[in-house]
């Protein structure tokens, strides 16, 4: 395990890096960004990572906070490969394209950035208060324009496809009944009160909680998303593919009850993934993709643990998939993991970087994997000699990219004689 020095890189900006050696042979991991460091072109530090998004590139977009005494909301463009690191807003700041007395203000949580490199994120431009949607950092929509005949109010789940079209879920018009819309670039393609594939819409979810929003793209334009429906009886939340429901609420699944629809995804071959938590809050979870599970609680971890549930899982192309997992088996200090394929690649408590252990990987804000088996993830790391937990943003690689591993292989293999 070594770590590189800080050093100005690209167009003078400072980036800190870190690599070393993981518990499975084969695997990176990258320290890209520590609460702390200098932010390049901001005048401030770290605190804080909020979501992120990575491209087949090696190219990543994110959200956080500084330890600037006001206007402390940032978005970043960077790349795990060439190591550049851009500020492309901050609050406050100057925003493209729109009127000179806007200003940046809140940025919205989840942001985009597509295989061409096109990034988009929301912000709440100041005076008013106004949502706007900003495409590769230029205003592209937002209030007071007007969508299918009605004013764009609130802004959410901000992404973009390969033909560069931002895709959000906005509030629209004053009408509580068609309030809510999905929309790519001007176009409406679900609305509330309006029906798709035989559900009434009651509304669109604007959920941006840890690992992600409930809207997801791929560069060809397939999308997942997540509704509260009705089919004339009481309303269920629907996840939405292309137009078409994959899963519901209340439906039978492996055996138990569908209660929730957490995370989700579209990988850019166009296969739907998500989990699905069972049987209550506490029930067991899942990993679905393409139609057949994954992974989840029950599976066998090795020397003498088992996955508990899920917390954050990402999935890709390949069949490969990533989780932050809770185990039984283990102690208190050890109790989570970060799962590649069903094995284990780190654990609480493990020594992370020098000077530094893993920490709850509970506590991971956000985790990507890509076609090329780069991934990332926002978390924290605990100091080695004790201490509070130090927010970071890791990149690394997969030992086998550009192929369905043969623990993917394995651990389908297993699951569909186990479940089905």
């Amino acid at each position: 395990m070594s770590i590189l020095s800080r050093c100005a890189i690209g167009m003078g900006t400072l980036l800190a890096v870190s690599a070393g050696a993981a518990a499975t042979p084969g695997f990176q991991f990258n320290l890209l960004l520590q609460q702390g460091d200098a932010l390049p072109d901001l005048g401030a530090n770290l605190t804080s990572i909020r979501h992120v998004s990575l491209n087949n590139n090696g190219e990543f977009i994110f959200g956080g906070l500084s330890d600037a005494s006001a206007d402390r909301d940032f978005i970043y463009r960077g790349n795990i490969n060439t190591l550049d690191l851009d500020l492309l807003a901050r609050r406050g700041g100057m925003i493209p394209g729109a009127d000179p007395a806007l200003t940046h203000g809140l940025f919205r949580a989840a942001v985009g950035i597509n295989n061409a490199g096109d990034t988009t994120f929301a912000t709440r431009h100041l005076p008013g208060n106004l949502d706007t949607i900003h495409l590769n950092g230029a205003r592209f929509l937002g209030n007071p324009d007007t969508v299918d005949g009605d004013q764009i109010g609130l802004i959410f789940h901000s992404q973009v496809d390969g033909m560069g079209n931002p895709w959000a879920v906005i509030g629209l018009g004053a009408n509580t009944a068609t309030n809510r819309a999905l929309i790519r670039g001007s176009d409406v393609i679900l609305r509330k009160g309006s029906m798709v594939d035989g559900i009434n819409i009651v509304d669109i979810s604007t959920s941006e909680a840890s690992a992600g929003s409930k809207l997801r793209v791929n560069d060809a334009g397939d999308y997942i998303v997540e509704i509260n429906g009705n089919t004339g009886a009481a309303n269920h939340r629907s996840l939405i593919f292309n137009g078409s429901e994959i899963q519901r609420q209340g439906a039978s699944f492996l055996g138990g009850v569908v209660d929730f629809i957490d995370h989700t995804g579209v990988t850019e071959n166009g296969n739907a993934w998500y989990t699905v938590t069972l049987d209550g809050f506490s029930g067991p979870r899942f990993l679905v993709y393409d139609g057949n599970v994954l992974g989840g609680t029950g599976d066998d971890l090795g020397n003498g643990l088992t996955l508990d549930r899920m917390q954050i899982a990402t999935a890709n192309s390949n069949g490969d998939w990533m989780a932050s997992a809770s185990i039984l088996g283990a102690d208190a200090d050890s109790d989570r993991a970060l799962i590649f394929n069903g094995k284990i690649v780190a654990q609480k408590g493990d020594a992370a970087f020098p000077g530094f252990l893993w920490n709850d990987f509970g506590f991971l804000r956000d985790l990507q994997l890509n076609d090329a088996g780069e991934f990332i993830f926002s978390g924290s790391l605990i100091p080695e000699g004790g201490g509070s937990a130090v927010n970071v943003l890791v990149s690394g690689v997969i030992p086998t990219p550009g192929a369905v591993s043969l623990f993917a292989l394995a651990g389908l293999a297993a699951v569909r004689r186990r479940r089905n």
